[in-house]
């Protein structure tokens, strides 16, 4: 029916033109006294007069189809029958808020529907255009819902705004099964602090992120850049998880048999879990954080102590860094207070020796960690004194890596129902579980691949307890060449 009616109104327009069936023009004429001043005065003018007369013509377009359709034969033939005339609708669209009428039908089955709104395409119980709460949803992911609606210019409200973001379909990139051969891959980890309402008013949460890149390209010596940088939110998962997911998106775009693999961080306790995806690769401690330690130990030694401790470092000296930090002059000298803190100090390097020596020895690019989280998550998240619900952090960190990889939200991203504070948990629930179901499909294929390649090598009939690939293909690898297979 939607075909023919619209068909039909085309038709009336352009009898001796079959070929712009189901094309409608609309015949738009404004005379707008525009005063000559700046150029962005007189194209604010010009929208302000224009756009209103676009929704008036949608309307009256709207109301005609109403009309075709209550007088369609088809539609008496398919026993659809008059319930209610004239009903007022106003739908808020990208050229502004659209008033019309609508006839609403009985089936024969029994059922009621507006033949309307379905012959256009739009939900019964929309307000607003999907395309209208995309583009404020893409708005939003930069700044607040009130600015984000100002910046669209249509009618809604805040928590309007709230619900179409928390009801957000997952939104990550999609990444093709390319497998390009490269020499060195970098992933950059690190976690934004974000505050969330909790029971007994605000708590701190950890947002971790992981960015995968081929390096720093360095082309423009006024301004590096990471080269092919994949963004990644990983807030509520598993550090388990979130590596599987790192490792199949990983193995999807690029030959990982052929590069050299470097995880740089901070070393936090999250971070470790790379060791059981990517045995092979190496920790690099980030540069942010050994300047950091350094300028702190600053005030307690000499500046003779210091160099003497970098010359450790850069020599792979672990003992003779140990003994220098503690036999320092003027270590003997503070008080209980400041020995406490000198004593976190030292357990740091020490703990960390391995990524901090390879930071200052090995030839590796810069660690860029703490400003792609500052650029990514904390400009929306933390920067400003605020608290976010637990859905509604899940969904702006994943938001903003999507929209950090170049992608925009899109009418196909955006849910028409509402999601329920139970759904919300689900969703929570699940994805600490299992991350995000796109890039779970992408770790299920590298499995099966992996499988297939193991039986068809060695044999058929092996055991699903040694098949376990849960940690990666290398992983994997280096546990069945333990096993002696």
């Amino acid at each position: 029916m939607d075909r023919h009616i619209l068909s039909q109104i085309s038709s009336e327009q352009n009898s001796e033109n079959a070929d712009l069936e189901s094309t409608v023009f609309f015949d738009i004429s404004v005379r707008v006294p525009c005063k000559v001043g700046s150029l962005d005065d007189m194209a604010l003018n010009l929208r302000n007069a224009v756009m209103p007369v676009l929704a008036e013509q949608l309307g009256q377009f709207m109301i005609k189809v109403d009309t075709l359709i209550k007088d369609s034969a088809e539609r008496k033939k398919d026993g659809y029958l008059v319930k209610e005339n004239d009903i007022p609708r106003t739908y808020t669209t990208a050229v502004g808020d659209i008033n019309f009428t609508r006839t609403h039908y009985r089936s024969k089955d029994g059922g009621y529907v507006f033949l309307l709104d379905k012959v256009m395409k739009i939900d019964s119980r929309e307000r607003i255009s999907k395309c209208v709460a995309a583009e404020a949803v893409n708005y939003a992911a930069e700044m607040s819902y009130q600015k984000a609606i100002d910046r669209v210019g249509v009618n809604m409200s805040r928590q309007t705004l709230k619900n179409r973001t928390h009801s957000l379909k997952e939104v990550v990139a999609d990444v093709p099964l390319t497998r390009t051969p490269v020499k060195e891959l970098h992933f950059f980890a690190d976690e934004d602090h974000v505050n969330v309402h909790g029971n007994n008013g605000k708590k701190s949460v950890m947002v971790p992120m992981i960015v995968m890149s081929e390096g720093i390209d360095k082309s423009n010596p006024k301004r590096h850049k990471v080269k092919n940088p994949l963004y990644i939110a990983a807030y509520k998962q598993k550090p388990k998880v979130t590596f599987n997911q790192l490792y199949a998106v990983a193995d999807r775009k690029y030959d990982l048999s052929k590069a050299d693999i470097y995880v740089h961080a901070d070393g936090g306790s999250w971070i470790r879990e790379y060791k059981n995806v990517f045995p092979n690769a190496t920790f690099v401690m980030d540069e942010f954080h050994i300047t950091k330690r350094f300028k702190e130990l600053a005030s307690f030694f000499e500046t003779e102590t210091i160099s003497k401790l970098y010359d450790c470092i850069n020599h792979n000296d672990k003992n003779s860094f140990y003994n220098t930090f503690v036999k320092a002059p003027l270590i003997q000298r503070i008080n209980k207070r400041q020995k406490s803190k000198l004593i976190e100090q030292l357990s740091f390097f020490m703990a960390q020796w391995t990524g901090i020596v390879n930071r200052k020895v090995l030839n590796v690019c810069g660690s860029c960690t703490e400003p792609m989280v500052s650029h990514v998550l904390s400009e929306r998240l933390s920067r400003t004194p605020c608290a976010w619900s637990e859905r509604g952090l899940d969904v702006m960190a994943m938001l903003r890596a999507y929209r950090a990889n170049g992608f925009k939200v899109t009418r196909e991203d955006i849910n028409t129902s509402i999601a329920s504070k139970k759904q919300e948990l689900n969703v929570l629930k699940k994805r600490k579980e299992t991350g995000y179901e796109k890039y779970e499909k992408y770790f299920t294929e590298a499995e099966e691949e992996i499988e297939k390649w193991f039986k068809e090598k060695y044999c058929k009939n092996v055991p699903d307890t040694i098949i376990d690939v849960s940690g990666g293909v290398q992983q994997f690898i280096k546990r069945i060449s333990s096993q002696g297979l």
